[in-house]
């Protein structure tokens, strides 16, 4: 079982990338992206058009099949992959991609939200979004819900969204869910009762 919730306390941004986390990375069809430029132009300025198109969107990386390389490679390591249609073939047919980003959950799907034609609609809803896997045999269910430097109240809300949401698809609702565990990198687990 899989989905994705919507937080009602959004995750902070760190002040340095390497602190935080997530990271959000685009494949779309370059063409359409510099559709602005004419074909003179020079690689280099269609470049600083897509890092300039990343940073108005709030993304962390945006492009193509060379997007795909650096991903399988290990460049890149996004927490959350947005797709346009007409690339999602590239990530399907290649097995590189599949060992690289299947255990991770991060292959885009239409069904999950992660491919469109829309990017700003995509880009919104991704922000706004915590994805979740349930392990089909423990039943484990590992979401980020919040960093430490967020209020106590803003964690237990986004909390209990989770529970909410995993207790109304698994069987016997909420009676199914026996045990929520709070962990933090360094720190000792909340059993949350």
């Amino acid at each position: 079982m899989r989905g994705r919730l919507f937080l009602p306390n959004q995750l902070p941004k760190l002040k340095s990338a390497e602190e935080d986390e997530e990271l959000i990375a685009i494949i779309w069809p370059i063409e359409t992206l510099i559709k602005d430029f004419n074909k003179d132009q020079k690689k280099t300025e269609h470049q600083i058009y897509l890092n300039d198109l990343s940073e108005s969107l709030g993304v962390d990386h945006i492009g193509g099949k060379e997007l795909i390389d650096q991903i399988i490679e290990g460049k890149i390591n996004p927490t959350k992959l947005l797709c346009h249609p007409d690339l999602l073939p590239l990530l399907i047919k290649d097995s590189r991609v599949a060992k690289v980003l299947g255990p991770r959950g991060l292959i885009p799907s239409e069904k999950r939200g992660t491919v469109s034609t829309d990017l700003n609609r995509l880009v919104q809803d991704a922000k706004g979004s915590l994805d979740w896997v349930m392990d089909p045999n423990s039943g484990l269910v590992i979401a980020e819900l919040g960093k430490l430097s967020m209020d106590l109240q803003a964690i237990e809300q986004n909390l209990m969204v989770l529970v909410d949401t995993v207790g109304d698809l698994a069987q016997g609702g909420q009676a199914g869910i026996k045990k929520v565990v709070l962990e933090a990198p360094g720190l000792p687990e909340i059993i949350v009762t």
